[in-house]
C-alpha cells in the first residue's frame, strides 16, 4: 500500500509549481503591460460569485483538449490565463444581450474589449482550481456576428422551463460543456438569470443524468460483473457494474493529511429512485463521475448497480476542476472492461489495482458488504 504523504509534502508540491511558473508569470505580466487587449476570439461565459466572468481570454480552456495534456501543462494553462471579471449582474456595465449571444455561438467572434485594471493573484487552493490573471472589464462590444445553431435558436423561442430546454438540446447532441455555458449565461428558463459556474456545471450533469435514468430503469440487467479503470492526473477510478436494479455508490479517498483526507473518506449513495438531496460530501465530483457511467449504460441499453472508487494521490496538489473527473471516467468507460462471475473475484482483482486499503471501502459499502441472491449465481 502507498505511504500517504503529509500535509507538508503536499504544500511543498504547491510551492514547487509556483516557483517553476514564476518566470512565465513575470513574462506574461510584461506582455500584458505593453499590449493592447482589445480583440480576442470567442470565450466561455463563466459566472462567478462576484458577478459575471468571461474567461479565459488568452487561449480557450477546452476540457476535452486539456485532458490530453500533462498535469503541469494544465495547471500552467489555468495559472497563465486571463480572466475578465466583475461584470455585475444587478447593474451590468456590459450589455447582457451581448454576453448571452456570445455564449450561444459555436464559432469564433471578434470582440472589442477594454479593461480598467489587470492584476495577478495566484493562490493555490485545496478545493478550487487556480485563477491567474484577472482583468476588470470596462466595456465590451461584439464586432463579429455570433452564429447560433438552429436547434438552439428554435429552443430559445419556446417559452419553457430550463430543464425542458436542456432535455431537448441534449437529445440534439449538444454536450454538457456547451449546455453549461448557455445555462450559466442566463439563456434558459422562464425566469432567465445568470447562474454561478459551479452551480451550472452540477445542474447540467444532474439534469442530463436524470433524463437518461428514466430509460435505464426499464432496461435489462447486465449479466456479469464489469470492471472499468482509468488513472489520469493523479486520480484513479475503479468502476464496478454489477447485476441488479439501478443503484449508485461512490467513494473518494484523499491523502490522510490533505484538506479532505482528514475526514478519512467521502461516501455518497443513491438508490433506485435516485436522490433528492445534494451530494454535499463530494459536491460536483459526484455528478461529474455519475454522468458518463449513465451515458454508457444508456448507449448499451443496460441497467446495473454501480460502485465507483476514486483515489486521489498526493501529487494532485492543486485541484484543476471537476471536468477532469468527468473526462477521467469517460475515458474509463471507453476501455475494454474486465469481466468476472462473482463478487469475490471482483474484490480480489480490484484490491490489486488500488493503492489504498480496499477494506475501508467495502466495510462501508451498501452495495458490496451485503450478500444478495444474485451474488451466488
Amino acid at each position: 500500500m502507498q505511504e500517504i504523504s503529509s500535509k507538508e509534502r503536499v504544500e511543498k508540491r504547491k510551492h514547487d509549481f509556483y516557483a517553476n511558473l514564476l518566470p512565465k508569470i513575470k513574462e506574461r505580466q510584461e506582455r500584458i503591460k505593453h499590449s493592447i487587449l482589445d480583440k480576442t476570439s470567442n470565450v466561455l461565459v463563466m459566472p462567478g460569485q462576484s458577478g459575471l466572468k468571461l474567461g479565459p481570454v488568452f487561449g480557450k480552456f477546452d476540457p476535452q483538449k486539456e485532458y490530453k495534456k500533462t498535469y503541469k501543462e494544465i495547471v500552467e494553462d489555468l495559472v497563465l490565463g486571463l480572466n475578465p471579471y466583475k461584470i455585475t449582474i444587478e447593474k451590468p456595465n456590459v450589455k447582457t444581450q451581448d454576453i448571452q449571444e456570445l455564449s450561444l455561438t459555436k464559432n469564433d467572434v471578434e470582440l472589442d474589449v477594454s479593461f480598467d485594471a489587470i492584476h495577478y493573484n495566484f493562490e493555490p487552493d485545496s478545493i478550487l482550481q487556480p485563477i491567474g490573471f484577472k482583468a476588470k472589464i470596462k466595456d465590451l462590444h461584439l464586432i463579429g456576428n455570433p452564429k447560433i445553431p438552429w436547434q438552439v435558436d428554435q429552443v430559445l423561442q419556446e417559452n419553457q422551463k430550463a430543464i425542458e430546454s436542456i432535455y431537448i438540446l441534449g437529445e440534439y447532441g449538444f454536450d454538457n460543456y456547451y449546455l453549461t455555458k448557455i445555462f450559466s449565461a442566463g439563456n434558459l428558463g422562464l425566469d432567465k438569470k445568470f447562474v454561478t459556474t459551479r452551480q451550472s456545471i452540477t445542474a447540467i450533469d444532474d439534469t442530463l443524468a436524470k433524463k437518461l435514468l428514466i430509460d435505464i430503469r426499464e432496461f435489462e440487467h447486465i449479466d456479469s460483473y464489469y470492471v472499468f479503470e482509468n488513472e489520469f492526473l493523479h486520480n484513479r477510478f475503479v468502476i464496478v457494474l454489477a447485476k441488479g436494479n439501478w443503484e449508485y455508490e461512490q467513494f473518494e479517498l484523499w491523502p490522510s493529511q490533505s484538506e479532505w483526507g482528514k475526514f478519512g473518506y467521502n461516501h455518497e449513495y443513491e438508490g433506485f429512485l435516485g436522490r433528492t438531496n445534494y451530494a454535499e460530501l463530494q459536491a460536483g465530483g459526484y455528478y461529474a463521475a455519475r454522468l458518463p457511467i449513465i451515458e454508457y449504460l444508456h448507449r448499451n441499453k443496460k441497467q446495473a448497480r454501480v460502485l465507483v472508487i476514486r483515489e486521489i494521490y498526493d501529487d494532485y496538489s492543486i485541484p484543476i476542476g471537476v471536468w477532469q473527473v468527468r473526462e477521467n471516467v469517460r475515458s474509463a468507460m471507453t476501455k475494454q472492461s474486465k469481466i468476472f462471475n462473482s463478487k469475490v473475484e471482483v474484490l480480489t482483482y480490484i484490491e490489486k489495482h488500488l493503492k489504498y486499503n480496499l477494506k475501508k471501502y467495502i466495510d462501508a459499502s451498501f452495495l458490496f458488504k451485503q450478500n444478495r441472491l444474485n451474488d451466488f449465481f
